[in-house]
């Protein structure tokens, strides 16, 4: 009998625990997600900056050409790199406002990334040369 009773009390706390998680989760576990994400685009960013940074020190000249740069973004990529305007999907193009597109020049650089999650929404970040990484809001269709 004691078996048995002991067999529910840890069952039923097995339970409680599984409930308290889910609730932990729930209000907590997103964030943690968004943070993770904003730090992988972070991250990516300042590499593809660094990198931008030493073409301009070695050649005097920005590039947008990621081949010549020899750019490749760590980690599971659901996020795209932008220098050019032209190679934005169309069906994000619509999207952004023309003061939050990439572009490079000689002398200066605007980087786009965009992260597209499972269910295909799409969250826009920008790096502008001397600035930081900023969200930014998409335009209304």
């Amino acid at each position: 009998m004691n078996v048995v009773k002991s067999l529910k009390v840890i069952l039923a706390f097995a339970v409680l625990c599984i409930i308290t998680g889910f609730i932990w989760w729930k209000i907590h576990g997103e964030n943690h997600l968004e943070t993770s994400r904003e730090a992988q685009i972070r991250t990516n960013m300042a590499s593809l900056v660094t990198i931008e940074d030493g073409y301009f020190e070695e050649y005097g000249e920005y590039t947008d050409d990621f081949e010549e740069l020899g750019y490749v973004p760590e980690g599971n990529q659901k996020t795209k790199f932008f220098l050019d305007k032209e190679e934005i999907p169309p069906q994000f193009r619509a999207s952004i406002s023309e003061k939050d597109l990439p572009f490079v020049q000689k002398d200066d650089y605007q980087i786009l990334a965009i992260y597209t999650d499972l269910a295909g929404n799409a969250t826009f970040w920008k790096f502008k040369k001397g600035g930081k990484l900023e969200q930014i809001e998409i335009l209304q269709k």
